[in-house]
């Protein structure tokens, strides 16, 4: 068994790559018989961001607060991942395709422990997803070469710019060219299809030397926990329970509404289900043939209860998670943030009330929305008002530059473009107790303001008057920070003694 903690052996370089279903005869031609092979079944988290993070954190995915691969408000900020843990240890890390965690940080690969990337975001063009991933495509990526002595950690997922077979063309040019011992561990998801609490996939590991196999892997995320052990690394204990979640839940819809509805828990040989039902389990799989009887069984299920409410509350704060954005760490570098992302709005009526918030998820949505806006009166004048706040991170003290609009101003589209310009009224860019207000142009596509801020966690919210009747507000879908200077006016700035 290969330790890191063992200096003076090698460390194998390590490949951890995602796979819809692998050619396996391609993959036996590639990795021949010198090669120690095993593998086995696990249940797989209903996702491609499911799977990923279950893979990057070695937690059950909701533990992580991924609800969807569409909704890419909820990701945990303050957990390291599998990758973290190798750079801290030595390794180079690397990662190359379709990511499904987020561009902008501290979401992206880069805030996830790995020293180089290239990639793509996983979610179909159909949202409002982060502004970021190619432009063209990947047909012929390069693993970047080994920097000094280290070992290589490499993640590799399977998407529309990178397929199998350049990752096995690029992988076998590595594995020539390398004298390093390698693991290469696979895991292959298949197709994924209805609302279950978790799916059945395979996974595959190869290693060109001897490695001890005390870890029954049974889900996703004890992928994470298995590699950890063979290398060496610290592991998490085995829990007594396992817990699955379909997820997937409506954006509108409250995180407590779903804690029990879609979940599974697992453990003692029973299953407990929609924290309602229970059943016999065999091998991590329920028995919905067999339903028991709850009263007679009253101690069982309120373990299981008690389990659940306990690994919930983990769940809860990576959902409710402020996920703050870090913004300014390079100068005329922009941050850009969407309503997909949208916290509570910070806007308080006479009234007393707020305008709604909910995160607007579809592209389609918001389009349908902005063309109504323009070609029914009724609709303005019936439409509430909608606006929401981003929290972000200032990391240096400066002067801020923030653009916003209603679309993005890159758009292609004449249709879509037709829906850009702003009707006239006021807009409002607020940055933490700093605020700015101009009156707008009838047909400007976006409004920019300069706005001092200091270091640390605060809120951004920009919005528009005089899109709506009744001088309602109007959140702005798509904004952009970036710092361009220092501060011009810092009246906290001292002489010099």
């Amino acid at each position: 068994m290969c330790s890191i903690a063992q200096a003076e052996e090698p460390r194998p370089d390590v490949f951890l790559i995602q796979v819809n279903a692998p050619s396996l005869p391609e993959w036996d031609s590639l990795l021949d018989d010198a090669w120690q092979k095993s593998g086995g079944s696990l249940l797989a988290s209903p996702g491609r961001s499911a799977n990923q993070t279950a893979l990057l954190f070695g937690t059950p995915p909701l533990q992580q607060g991924v609800v969807s691969d569409l909704d890419w408000r909820r990701k945990s900020a303050q957990s390291e991942t599998f990758a973290h843990a190798l750079n801290q240890a030595g390794y180079q890390t690397q990662f190359y395709g379709a990511w499904a965690q987020g561009g902008v940080a501290p979401f992206d690969p880069k805030s996830r422990g790995f020293d180089h990337a290239v990639y793509f975001e996983a979610a179909t063009k159909d949202t409002l997803a982060d502004q970021w991933g190619l432009s063209g495509t990947l047909p012929d990526f390069i693993l970047e070469k080994r920097k000094s002595n280290k070992p290589v950690f490499t993640f590799l997922t399977e998407g529309r710019y990178l397929s199998q077979k350049a990752i096995i063309s690029q992988l076998q040019s590595w594995l020539s060219d390398s004298k390093s011992p390698a693991l290469v561990m696979i895991l292959e998801t298949g197709e994924m299809k209805g609302g279950g609490y978790h799916y059945p996939a395979k996974w595959h590991c190869y290693s060109t030397y001897k490695v001890d196999h005390p870890l029954k892997i049974e889900t996703v995320w004890e992928i994470n926990q298995f590699l950890r052990k063979v290398l060496g690394l610290k592991m998490e204990a085995k829990p007594e329970f396992t817990f699955f979640h379909q997820a997937n839940w409506p954006a509108e819809e409250s995180t407590e509404k779903h804690r029990h509805r879609g979940s599974l828990v697992l453990g003692k040989g029973l299953a407990l289900v929609d924290g309602l039902r229970l059943f016999p389990a065999a091998d991590s799989s329920p028995d919905l043939s067999k339903e028991m009887d709850i009263e007679q069984h009253q101690q069982e299920h309120a373990e299981l209860l008690t389990a659940h409410a306990q690994w919930w509350q983990t769940a809860r704060r990576a959902l409710n998670d402020s996920r703050a954005f870090d913004v300014g760490e390079k100068d005329d570098v922009p941050v850009k943030l969407t309503a997909q992302d949208w916290r509570p709005s910070r806007i308080i009526s006479l009234d007393g009330k707020s305008p709604s918030s909910v995160p607007l998820i579809y592209q389609a949505d918001l389009l349908a929305m902005l063309e109504g806006l323009k070609t029914k009166p009724e609709y303005k004048e019936t439409f509430p008002a909608y606006s929401g706040s981003w929290s972000v991170n200032i990391t240096r003290a400066g002067r801020y530059k923030i653009t916003a609009s209603l679309l993005p101003a890159d758009l292609k589209d004449p249709k879509q473009r037709s829906l850009m310009p702003l009707e006239g009224g006021t807009a409002h860019i607020k940055l933490g107790s700093n605020s700015s207000q101009l009156n707008l142009l009838k047909g400007a596509t976006a409004v920019s303001v300069q706005i001092d801020a200091d270091v640390g966690v605060t809120d951004l919210e920009c919005w528009f008057t005089g899109q709506l009747s009744l001088a309602r507000e109007l959140g702005a879908f798509f904004v952009e920070i970036k710092r361009v200077g220092d501060k011009k006016f810092d009246l906290k700035a001292k002489p010099k003694e």
